[in-house]
């Protein structure tokens, strides 16, 4: 995992958040090409975001270029 420090209004314009709800409302996955996979609530379900993950990693395998 990386954390990235980033001015709000930069991270507002790049993950934009259910309207009418605060940035800070959801979490987000962003994979290492820098595009988000998927924004969820901050108080999601445990269980349904491991399930949300484990289709998002396991179609990932494939969206890579070998070697890297």
């Amino acid at each position: 995992m990386t954390v990235l420090h980033v001015p709000p209004e930069r991270l507002q314009a790049w993950l934009r958040p259910v309207a009418g709800q605060a940035l800070t409302s959801h979490f987000y996955i962003i994979d290492p090409m820098g595009r988000w996979m998927e924004r969820a609530p901050a108080e999601a379900d445990p269980k349904k975001l491991k399930a949300d993950l484990d289709r998002v990693l396991r179609a990932s395998a494939s969206w890579d270029t070998e070697g890297r």
